[in-house]
């Protein structure tokens, strides 16, 4: 013989760890006998369970659903990192090619000194 668990009790375990019952079937009204010939014979039960007997069958089938709360889901750091943004730096009084005379003044950016070692 095994160990059958009620319905009621297994409700009461998925409503312990948080499940909901969406639906539930029972089946089997027929008692267990060994020969085809009863079997037959209690046939008429099962339609008459489903009605006057819905608790009463032999076996059960749940439905049940873990309703969670939704979560947002995070990127890893690399991802979510900003660009920085080119900023411009401006350099004065530059000396121009040998021999010019006056001053010139240039805009580079951040990438421009990234590119040139020197300024």
């Amino acid at each position: 013989m095994g160990e059958f668990i009620g319905y009621r009790r297994l409700r009461d375990w998925l409503r312990l760890l948080s499940f909901e019952v969406e639906s539930a079937r029972f089946g089997c009204y027929r008692p267990a006998v060994r020969s085809t010939q009863w079997l037959e014979r209690f046939g008429f039960m099962d339609p008459l369970g489903e009605r006057w007997w819905p608790i009463f069958g032999a076996a059960y089938f749940l439905v049940a659903v873990k309703r969670v709360h939704g979560m947002r889901l995070l990127e890893p750091a690399w991802r979510s990192s900003r660009q920085r943004a080119a900023s411009t730096v401006p350099i004065a009084n530059r000396a121009g090619p040998a021999g010019a005379t006056g001053s010139t003044s240039r805009i580079f950016t951040d990438s421009d000194d990234r590119d040139r070692n020197t300024v």
